[in-house]
């Protein structure tokens, strides 16, 4: 989480990201123009470059928006636990693989939002990105910290009252996991938000963060992809605990344990500042840590 070489490296992420993005914007925009041109190919090929820009999107914070001469149609489809695919018109599409991309289902229209967001708890494990169109979000008693955080287009997708769009109620209601679609929260130490993500079945998804939240409300697949979420979050903290035995520092030992008890999402409220104040401490001894 802390890397003497942050510095260093800052400019190359820069210049990564500005770079992806252009070549993104290039190939999606040119292959989707010329749709009628090149049939199944291009179709394949739009998805192709769609995965692959993903996979770029992973290193970086981005906010843009992907604009077409003639109305496109995306489909983000689940193709089992774990698994999307993208497919682009009524063609062949791409699976996705281990990316989270969370957006409605079915998107159409000449230009769509992207943007991608962080999970960190507290280390990094990995950027969300998100995909929509123009149409609204109804978010009912939505908490204080999540209003106007967003880029401003996705923000201007987000409506605090009744509308007709999506509508996600919040509440801080433990217990209250019904026919709607509800978010459970609390707050942590740190003002964060955790708590249960009910899409309506009766079955709460546990979640920390604002990145997951939003997770929920721009993802149509946040169920599908929860168990992938999961997975990454323990290779995380696998690699954490792999990386702490290395530390040449002889109290380490309240990082590796706090490390090692945050091993499930309900638990990462727990130990989130408590990780976060050993790391910080372990560095103010002189100790080369992450």
């Amino acid at each position: 989480m802390y890397n003497k070489k942050g510095i260093e490296i800052t400019f190359s992420w820069i210049f990564a990201i500005i770079a992806g993005t252009l070549i993104f914007l290039f190939f999606v925009g040119f292959a989707a123009d010329n749709m009628d041109l090149f049939g199944k190919l291009t179709a394949i090929r739009v998805s192709e470059e769609m995965n692959s820009a993903f996979t770029g999107l992973k290193t970086g914070l981005v906010s843009t928006s992907l604009s077409f001469n003639k109305e496109v149609k995306l489909q983000f489809k689940c193709i089992g636990e774990k698994k999307e695919k993208l497919i682009v018109g009524w063609r062949s599409g791409k699976n996705l693989y281990d990316n989270l991309v969370f957006s409605p289902e079915e998107l159409n229209g000449n230009e769509f939002l992207l943007m991608t967001k962080s999970w960190n708890v507290p280390y990094k494990v990995d950027n969300f990105i998100f995909i929509s169109d123009k149409r609204n979000y109804c978010l009912i008693k939505t908490p204080y910290e999540l209003k106007n955080k967003l880029p401003s287009d996705f923000e201007s997708l987000l409506k605090y009252e009744s509308c007709n769009g999506k509508t996600i109620t919040f509440s801080q209601d433990e217990n209250n996991c019904s026919s709607f679609f509800t978010i459970n929260y609390e707050y942590d130490s740190v003002n964060n938000l955790y708590g249960s993500i009910c899409l309506g079945d009766g079955k709460p998804l546990l979640f920390y963060g604002d990145a997951m939240i939003y997770a929920a409300i721009f993802g149509d697949q946040f169920d599908c992809l929860y168990p992938l979420i999961e997975e990454k979050f323990k290779i995380m903290r696998d690699v954490y605990l792999n990386k702490i035995v290395d530390i040449s520092c002889s109290n380490k030992g309240g990082l590796q344990n706090a490390i090692t008890n945050m091993d499930t999402i309900n638990k990462i409220q727990t130990y989130f500042n408590n990780i976060d104040d050993l790391n910080k401490a372990l560095i103010g001894e002189g100790c080369n840590v992450f």
